[in-house]
């Protein structure tokens, strides 16, 4: 006689299981939320962005020539030299939120890419997404609302819907107006965006040789720029109107690449703690990126996009060299990574995965979105001290996974 089902069962079973796309939806959009408000800085006279961030919506070409000057020049020409706070938060937030929903097309992308052969199998990918969203990833965006290098990043994200024109012509057209246009905008574009916008325009496959000819050409147009902004005139900033109606006006001299290669060298190398704090800052820059990175590797059958990000960490190598936000730049570099993949990706993709396979997966996907806890100076030296060790812990189970996955289970078309 089969067994009744309980008031419970029915209950559970209607709310949760008929519709655990929507209730794993619901809860990834309350873990998204909570990370972006234990990263974001509000509070301030400035609102959100922070004065720092905002000082690059301010400079303009009319004070001389000075390097990350386009958008504070665009900015100026429109308000005038007396800008609000208020209206440098909307601008900052409206880029941040565009990002976000170009990271979300992207996974909805890769999603529908996938055919898995088991349910477990597409469980485990929005697992993938849900630590995607909810991680360094996005968060970093609004602890550091304002940066210009998101600009930039919007701008390759955008970059995506021409992948497929054919006209070579044209695409020589876009890819270098959008290289001038990022690298005004932020002369870090050189090493983490303008890699990435060749491999969507023009479809080449990173390996050894794109890495050291791309680390070559980066390394000499480095060079020319700090010959070229060596010394750098003082540059007179518009004036930002704060909360309570004062007014910051100051004065900002970029310093030259020599001083920020100096000044790094002599925090890492100048002593025996310095070098500790260097190990301690790359484990806590690198470990999560990595552990999505191998993790969606397993998920997926797949280490294409392993490789793609190893390959732009190459490439943008000086950035971490001269400047101290290792977290910033690593979480950059996974979106970035993820640009091109996507664009690689054939509609009808099986997912090779047995079910037992799929089932070991499938056990540990749900802690993945778990394991990041955001806070507001991820972009210095990426997660807590505190973490790296439950996190080390789960970098090994994804190598293991990784290894135990057959390279290439996926089919391409």
């Amino acid at each position: 006689m089969p067994r009744t089902q309980s008031r419970f069962d029915q209950v559970f079973h209607t709310v949760f299981v008929a519709n655990r796309s929507v209730v794993f939806g619901v809860l990834t959009a309350l873990l998204v939320a909570w990370n972006i408000r234990k990263s974001i800085h509000c509070g301030q006279l400035s609102y959100c962005a922070d004065t720092y961030w905002a000082s690059f919506w301010l400079i303009s070409y009319e004070d001389g020539f000075t390097r990350r000057a386009l958008l504070g020049t665009i900015v100026r020409y429109l308000f005038g030299t007396e800008i609000s706070a208020l209206l440098v938060n909307v601008m900052a937030l409206g880029v941040a939120i565009l990002l976000v929903g170009a990271i979300l097309q992207l996974c909805l992308r890769l999603l529908a890419s996938i055919r898995p052969a088991a349910s477990e199998a597409q469980f485990a990918l929005w697992c993938c997404v849900a630590a995607l969203l909810s991680g360094p990833t996005v968060t970093v965006l609004f602890e550091t609302m304002g940066d210009p290098l998101q600009v930039a990043l919007l701008l390759s994200c955008l970059l995506f819907t021409c992948r497929n024109l054919r006209s070579l012509p044209l695409k020589v057209a876009i890819f270098a107006a959008v290289s001038l246009l990022s690298l005004a905008i932020h002369e870090a574009s050189l090493f983490m965006t303008l890699p990435v916008n060749y491999l969507v325009l023009f479809g080449r496959k990173p390996g050894v040789g794109f890495t050291i000819a791309g680390l070559g050409a980066v390394t000499v147009v480095a060079a020319l720029f700090s010959v070229v902004f060596t010394a750098q005139p003082t540059t007179s900033l518009g004036m930002l109107v704060l909360r309570d109606g004062s007014i910051a006006s100051t004065t900002a001299l970029l310093p030259s690449y020599e001083n920020l290669i100096r000044a790094e060298l002599d925090a890492y190398f100048s002593s025996l703690s310095g070098v500790k704090d260097l190990i301690v800052k790359s484990i806590g820059a690198f470990i999560w990126p990595a552990i999505f990175v191998i993790f969606f590797g397993a998920v997926f059958g797949d280490r294409a996009l392993l490789w793609r990000f190893l390959s732009l960490v190459i490439i943008s190598s000086p950035l971490y060299v001269v400047a101290h936000d290792w977290g910033r730049f690593s979480s950059h570099t996974l979106l970035l990574s993820l640009i091109p993949f996507a664009g690689q990706m054939t509609a009808g993709i099986g997912y090779a995965a047995g079910p037992s396979e799929a089932g070991r997966i499938a056990y540990l996907a749900p802690a993945f979105p778990l394991l990041f806890m955001a806070h507001e100076t991820y972009r210095i030296g990426g997660v807590l001290p505190s973490q790296v060790p439950y996190l080390c812990i789960a970098l090994v189970l994804a190598v293991l996974l990784l290894h135990g996955r057959t390279p290439g289970a996926t089919e391409r078309a």
